[in-house]
């Protein structure tokens, strides 16, 4: 399939909704150079050395990072209205596997997980001055999920081995394991020292200062399949996840078994990506997998999905608050700063529709778009903007 020309390849019929040559994009939004042109599978922000840095991984075994450099407005002093992108470096999996994701410590220091079963570390713009990655951890299984953890300076990764590994990377053995008895799909240490792990259709809360597991979650009853994706509640009260069907669910920790939920909180899921595939009713026929989602600062949600869109939501209320309609590929991945100012989406094949699906002639695309406070502003509550 790599390597394969378009002109060689009959290609498969476009879905309506990604009828358009390229990305449609907005005046917030900016597209980033030199981006990966095979299937992008992970999208993270870090702060490296009082620098802000993008990596995206690709199928193609490349981990690239960018230096993104948000202009304030004037005006206001938060709303970002422009960006400085420069590309730093881009490194490769020294097997060549798809590297699945990645996560870069203050140090400036480049962590990724490969389909070789091995964590590679190597200094932001290595590459380019003749190093070469380092492994500095291992799994049975392909790496899904990895993440630096400053608090107290371990990296941790998640494998379809289905354990979740903390690691002092001057070792070659694990500081600690959890056994997550399925294959870990997702991770979020956001909201550290209290962290999730997505494994199947449970979560499993973890706590890094006892190194106990907390709870095993089971996802609400309307959520039948697995779940693909995780983010923290910034106050931590809970998380939100989304799933292969296109739904949300929103859980709150204190909703489990015989405790009583926070006053007026209790979990739920919800309907999220859905499309119009060849129907005249003018109603969303198809069910489109959620590929990402984000907890911003304000409380709201924000995710992507395989209909090609970015959507932002009020959680309490269900209601959808913008809708992006990107219309160029399925979005797969997509990544949140921590100020809630930036977030990152790529447009890429997904897989969900299968290799029978996938075109050879349209390449990746990777966007940032810079959020506004209408974009994010939860219903009926004056929340100043971040």
């Amino acid at each position: 399939m790599y390597g394969s020309s378009a002109s060689t390849l009959s290609q498969p019929p476009l879905l309506p909704i990604y009828k358009n040559d390229k990305p449609t994009l907005t005046s917030d939004d900016v597209e980033i150079p030199n981006c990966p042109s095979h299937m992008i599978s992970s999208l993270s922000w870090s702060e490296a050395r009082g620098r802000l840095v993008l990596c995206a991984t690709a199928w193609d075994g490349t981990a690239s990072a960018w230096d993104v450099e948000p202009q304030p407005d004037a005006s206001t002093g938060r709303t970002v209205n422009n960006l400085n992108v420069t590309p730093i470096s881009q490194h490769r999996s020294p097997s060549g596997y798809p590297v699945l994701c990645s996560t870069v410590s203050p140090e400036g220091v480049l962590y990724f997980g490969t389909c070789d079963r091995g964590v590679w570390a190597e200094t932001l713009g290595g590459s380019e001055s003749g190093g070469g990655p380092q492994q500095v951890a291992e799994h049975s299984q392909p790496v899904k999920s990895i993440a630096w953890i400053d608090e107290i300076g371990v990296l941790a990764t998640g494998s379809w081995d289905c354990t979740t590994r903390f690691w002092d990377t001057r070792q070659q053995q694990p500081l600690a394991e959890v056994n997550c008895g399925a294959p870990v799909q997702d991770m979020d240490f956001s909201t550290a020292p209290l962290v999730t792990i997505l494994c199947a259709r449970k979560t499993i809360l973890y706590d890094l200062q006892s190194r106990n597991v907390m709870q095993e979650i089971q996802p609400y009853h309307a959520v039948r399949h697995q779940l693909r994706c995780i983010a923290n509640f910034k106050d931590q009260t809970g998380f939100a996840a989304g799933s292969v069907d296109g739904r949300i669910m929103v859980h709150y920790y204190a909703d489990q078994g015989n405790t009583p939920p926070p006053p007026g909180k209790k979990s739920f899921s919800f309907r999220a990506h859905r499309a119009e595939i060849n129907s005249s009713s003018g109603q969303p026929n198809s069910v489109f997998p959620v590929n990402g989602v984000s907890c911003h600062p304000l409380g709201t949600l924000l995710s992507v999905g395989g209909n090609g869109s970015v959507t932002t939501w009020d959680k309490e209320s269900q209601d959808i608050l913008q809708d992006f309609k990107v219309g160029y590929l399925p979005l797969s991945a997509s990544a949140l700063n921590s100020a809630g100012t930036l977030f990152a989406f790529a447009s890429s094949y997904d897989w969900s529709r299968g290799p029978e699906h996938y075109r050879t002639d349209r390449s990746s695309r990777l966007t940032v778009k810079m959020l506004k406070p209408a974009h994010v502003q939860p219903k009926n509550r004056n929340t100043a903007s971040s």
